[in-house]
C-alpha cells in the first residue's frame, strides 16, 4: 500500500482554503490597545487619589501615605485597563457581523475601524462612568466612617475589581449567546 503525494491542483486548492480560513479568523481577531487603555486607567484612578487628598486631608508628601497612593493608583490603573480590554473586545466582536457587508477591501476595512472606534468610546464611557460612580459612593458615603487611608485602599481597588468581574460576566454573556445562535 503506497501512499499518494498530492497533486499540485491540491496542493494549490489546500493552500487556497487555508488563505481563507487565515482571512475569517483575523476578522474575528481584535488588537487592543493596551497602552493606551493604561493610560486611560492610570488618569482615572487619579479621582479616589484626589478625593482622599482634598476632602478625607491625606497628605501624599507623608513617608506612609505617599507609597499607599502610587500603589493603590497602580492596581486601580491595571484592573481598568483589564477591565477596558475585556470589555474592548466584547463590544467590538458583538458589532461585527459574520457575513459579508461591503463590496470591496478598503470598504471593509473602514468599516472595521469604525466599529472599533464605536466599541473603544462605548467602552470608556461605560467603564469609566461606572468607575467615578462607584468609587465617589463608596468613598465618600458608605466608607467615610472608615480610616481615611483605609477608605482610600478599599474604594478604587473594589470598584476597580468589581467593574473586570463585570466585563468578563459580560463577555461570558456573549460567548453563550454566540454558541446558542
Amino acid at each position: 500500500m503506497s501512499v499518494s503525494s498530492p497533486t499540485k491542483k491540491q496542493k494549490k486548492q489546500n493552500a487556497a482554503d487555508q488563505a481563507l480560513l487565515d482571512a475569517r479568523a483575523a476578522q474575528y481577531s481584535v488588537e487592543v490597545p493596551e497602552s493606551q487603555l493604561l493610560l486611560c486607567g492610570v488618569i482615572a484612578s487619579f479621582l479616589p487619589t484626589y478625593v482622599a487628598y482634598a476632602y478625607f486631608d491625606v497628605s501624599w508628601t507623608s513617608i506612609l501615605n505617599f507609597p499607599l497612593f502610587i500603589i493603590v493608583s497602580a492596581l486601580t490603573a491595571y484592573m481598568l485597563q483589564k477591565a477596558y480590554g475585556v470589555m474592548f473586545s466584547t463590544e467590538f466582536l458583538k458589532r461585527q457581523r459574520h457575513y459579508g457587508e461591503t463590496k470591496t477591501d478598503a470598504d471593509a476595512k473602514l468599516l472595521r475601524a469604525l466599529r472599533g472606534q464605536v466599541a473603544l468610546s462605548y467602552t470608556l464611557f461605560l467603564v469609566n462612568a461606572l468607575f467615578v460612580g462607584l468609587c465617589s459612593v463608596l468613598q465618600l458615603y458608605i466608607l467615610r466612617q472608615l480610616e481615611s487611608r483605609t477608605s482610600y485602599v478599599i474604594s478604587p481597588l473594589s470598584a476597580a475589581a468589581v467593574l473586570w468581574f463585570v466585563a468578563l460576566k459580560n463577555e461570558g454573556a456573549r460567548e453563550r449567546k454566540r454558541v446558542r445562535n
